[in-house]
C-alpha cells in the first residue's frame, strides 16, 4: 500500500479510462471461484488529492453523493462532491467479462474521461491510469487487482498462461497489508487448489516464518509503505533469503510492486525475489506463475 491517507469502504470497486470500442453487452459479471459465493472484485484504487478511497466492485457501482438507499454507492461526499458539482446519482461503473466501463446517469455536470465528455447512457471502457472527472472533481483511478481473464486496458493482449497443475494443498504465504487486494489472491489461490497463509505486516511476517515454512512466498514490496525509510517487504524478504539459505532450501519469491521503478525492482531481486509482478495484478496469472515457479523449482524443501 503505497499511499499515506487511504479511507476504505467496505463497497465494490471501478475502473477508469476511455477507449472507443464496442463493449460486449452479453459478457458481464464477475468471476466466480470454485464456491458460488465467493466473487473475485475488481480492487481500484481512486486517488482524489491528497486522499485515496478504495473500493472494490463486483457488478455495478453508482458514484455520486449520499449513501443511503437508492443513492450512490461510492459516495464522493466527503471529497468536496457537492461543490463540484457532483449529482447525486452521476455515473455508474459496471464489470463486464473482460473491463470496467463507465456510464453517465444523465448527470448535470457531466462525466469526463481524459477531458473527453461520456455521452449519456453509453458505456465507455476504462483503463489503468485514467483520469476522470465528476462535474469538477477530478480523480485518477489505478487498478489494484483485476479479476481473472480480465484487461487493464481495453487494448491490452495479456499472454496466455494455461494453468499448471492443481496447489494440491500445498501451503502459499501472502505478506500484504490491503485487505481487500488479499483477500482477492486468497480467494482465487484457493480455488487454484492452494492452503493460503495472510499476514499484513513485517513482523507478524517474520514471526510466522521463523517458525513454519510455505511452499511458496508472495510479498508486497511496499508493505506498510507509509515513509520512505518504510522497507516493511524488503525486510522480509532479507529475512526468508538468510533462512533459505541457513537451510539450504530453495522456494519461490513472487513479489508485487505497484511502483514502475528499476530500482524496486533490483532490490527485490537483490532481497531473494524469484519474480516480480508490477501491479496491476491479474489473480490467475499469480496462481499460474506459482504453480510454474513450483514446477521449475521442485519445491526442494527438506
Amino acid at each position: 500500500m503505497d499511499d499515506n491517507n487511504r479511507k476504505k469502504r467496505d463497497s465494490t470497486t471501478k475502473r477508469l479510462k476511455r477507449d472507443d470500442i464496442p463493449v460486449d453487452k452479453a459478457g458481464t459479471g464477475p468471476f466466480r471461484s470454485d464456491s458460488p459465493e465467493q466473487v473475485i472484485p475488481w480492487v481500484i484504487d481512486l486517488n482524489i488529492g491528497d486522499s485515496l478511497l478504495q473500493v472494490q466492485v463486483r457488478e455495478q457501482m453508482i458514484v455520486g453523493r449520499g449513501s443511503g438507499v437508492g443513492e450512490a454507492d461510492i459516495d464522493l461526499t466527503p471529497f468536496g462532491a457537492q461543490e463540484a458539482g457532483v449529482s447525486q446519482r452521476h455515473a455508474i461503473i459496471l464489470a463486464r467479462s473482460k473491463f470496467l466501463t463507465v456510464r453517465d446517469m444523465n448527470s448535470t455536470n457531466g462525466t469526463y474521461l481524459n477531458d473527453v465528455r461520456v455521452p449519456n447512457n453509453q458505456d465507455i471502457p476504462l483503463e489503468h491510469g485514467d483520469l476522470v472527472r465528476f462535474g469538477s472533481l477530478e480523480a485518477q483511478l489505478m487498478f489494484a487487482v483485476l479479476p481473472p481473464h480480465t484487461r487493464a486496458s481495453a487494448s491490452t493482449d495479456y499472454e496466455t498462461l494455461k494453468p499448471t497443475a492443481r496447489g494440491d494443498g500445498r501451503h502459499v504465504l501472502v505478506v500484504e497489508d490491503d485487505e481487500d487486494v488479499a483477500q482477492a489472491y486468497q480467494l482465487m489461490l484457493r480455488a487454484s487448489g492452494y492452503k493460503v497463509t495472510v499476514l499484513h505486516s513485517r513482523d507478524e511476517a517474520v514471526g510466522y516464518l521463523s517458525q513454519t515454512v510455505p511452499d511458496a512466498l508472495v510479498v508486497d514490496i511496499n508493505l506498510n509503505h507509509d515513509t520512505p525509510e518504510d522497507r516493511g517487504g524488503l525486510d522480509v524478504l532479507f529475512y526468508f533469503q538468510n533462512l533459505c539459505v541457513r537451510h539450504q532450501i530453495s522456494i519461490p519469491v513472487l513479489v508485487v510492486s505497484g511502483i514502475a521503478d528499476d530500482v524496486y525492482r533490483r532490490q527485490a531481486i537483490n532481497a531473494g525475489a524469484t519474480l516480480v509482478l508490477p501491479k496491476p495484478v491479474r489473480v490467475d496469472e499469480l496462481a499460474v506463475r506459482i504453480g510454474m515457479l513450483l514446477q521449475v523449482m521442485g519445491a526442494n524443501r527438506a
